[in-house]
């Protein structure tokens, strides 16, 4: 039998989330947390689901044969390509080489989900799959027991689930470098090519600048730069969505952590 990594985001809706073990049958199982939450009690919340989402299979083993371990890994959770990179990071390819990836993108924020789709092109991942929660689009009968209302939520999940489809596109590797520098810039910025080579201690030469220049070619299709003509020299400073990415160079570097094992 194929081993299988799941891979999906914290979220608040238990139904999708037993949902995805029971319709992948994973052997491991990859959850992506925030670094931070919006608050405290959005914090509670998602610990709390996730306990629920654990305890829930440790009492039901026989419906989750095939899983062995559920691993939890920090990222920047509101940056899609900080997700890829914080994945990249702990290299989930080596460390997961001999699985098949499923991965699931109806859990959690919005942008962890785009930042997963991406990770999915990038490394043409062609398990992508949707579904909708049972607590949010079905009515709550209040006659039934708590548990009785989740098992027919996880149904709900597993009717209402759906593959997405991956394209055939090239998503090239980031230039974290260029984009650390320009944050420690008092503006986020340089007025110039050259400014911008030589803070990054590169040679002096036309081939260097033109790489440099591909580079920021590169950074700005991804929206993480802007370039602006300055009559004979071109401005490079950071957009919104890059000032947002370097951020991760502040955060501890993503490491897998063990949260639940099988007979443990």
């Amino acid at each position: 039998m194929v081993n299988k990594l799941l891979i999906l985001c914290q979220g608040l809706h238990k139904s999708k989330i037993i949902a995805s073990f029971l319709s992948y049958s994973p052997k491991d199982c990859l959850i992506l947390r925030s670094f931070y939450d919006i608050n405290n009690v959005v914090r509670e919340k998602i610990d709390t689901t996730i306990s629920n989402v654990v305890q829930y299979i440790s009492t039901n083993l026989l419906f989750f044969q095939q899983l062995e371990r559920i691993w939890e890994v920090k990222i920047d959770i509101i940056n899609p390509l900080s997700v890829i990179r914080s994945l990249e990071t702990i290299d989930i390819g080596t460390q997961f080489h001999d699985y098949e990836f499923e991965i699931d993108i109806s859990a959690g924020p919005i942008p962890a989900n785009v930042g997963l789709y991406l990770f999915a092109l990038k490394y043409k991942i062609p398990s992508v799959h949707f579904s909708f929660p049972g607590e949010r689009f079905q009515l709550q009968d209040s006659n039934l027991s708590k548990l009785q209302q989740l098992q027919l939520d996880i149904e709900f999940a597993k009717k209402y689930s759906y593959d997405i489809p991956i394209s055939d596109v090239l998503l090239k590797d980031i230039d974290d470098e260029i984009l650390f520098e320009l944050a420690k810039t008092p503006d986020q910025g340089v007025d110039s090519l050259k400014k911008l080579s030589s803070a990054l201690d590169r040679e002096d030469s036309s081939k260097t600048m033109m790489n440099l220049s591909r580079e920021c070619s590169r950074l700005a299709a991804l929206n993480l730069i802007k370039t602006t003509k300055l009559r004979k020299e071109k401005k490079i400073s950071l957009t919104s969505f890059g000032k947002q990415y370097s951020l991760a160079e502040n955060y501890d570097k993503p490491q897998l952590k063990l949260i639940w094992e099988r007979n443990q």
